[in-house]
């Protein structure tokens, strides 16, 4: 008698810079042993193969235009092609593909919400991962990130987009150990229902 494979967990973690979802996933790729898929990594390639500049967010919001222009899944290949039972996704805001892994897996998505001020001290902290914007003032923090919040295009990344179709709102504005357990929770509800 052979048992049936287990259904896919997918957890597409999202926020605004510096609203902690580099932590959340790498802590559910060591506690509970996801893999991890950064879409910022394959449109940081692309750039690199098209001689792209990525020196602000309306630089990524272009070669994100142009990367999904040519294939719109492009954001999304990795995990249609993974054979992993669980992966988390690091920062997918784009809605329509958002959407495909809701439809095509039960893929969830869960939204970061942390106040302006706390995300912008997160990103100072951290300029290996922040990159340009751990250079900023808050004002300019502030204005790199408005192309993230509507795009009237679905394959492009707009906050509103995904807030409207996110499964969980969480408060990361906390101790990591309560959102860390929040997450847990969730996680535990959707492997107790696959």
């Amino acid at each position: 008698m052979t048992s049936a494979k287990p259904a896919r967990i997918i957890v597409n973690i999202v926020g605004l810079p510096g609203s902690g979802k580099s932590t959340i996933c790498a802590y559910l790729q060591k506690t509970q042993s996801f893999e991890l898929y950064r879409p910022s990594d394959a449109l940081r390639a692309y750039a690199k193969a098209n001689n792209r500049p990525l020196n602000r967010r309306q630089d990524y919001i272009n070669c994100h235009r142009a990367m999904v222009a040519q294939d719109p899944d492009a954001m999304i290949q990795p995990v249609l092609h993974s054979s992993a039972d669980k992966i988390c996704i690091d920062g997918l805001r784009a809605p329509s593909s958002t959407k495909k892994l809701q439809e095509i897996y039960g893929a969830v998505c869960i939204i970061l919400d942390c106040p302006i001020e706390k995300r912008f001290a997160n990103v100072q902290k951290d300029p290996h991962r922040s990159g340009h914007r751990s250079q900023a003032t808050l004002e300019q923090f502030q204005a790199d990130e408005l192309p993230d919040y509507h795009n009237d295009d679905p394959n492009l990344p707009s906050m509103d987009g995904i807030v409207a179709i996110a499964d969980y709102r969480v408060n990361s504005n906390r101790p990591l150990k309560e959102v860390c357990q929040e997450i847990d929770k969730i996680i535990a509800g959707l492997q107790s229902a696959s």
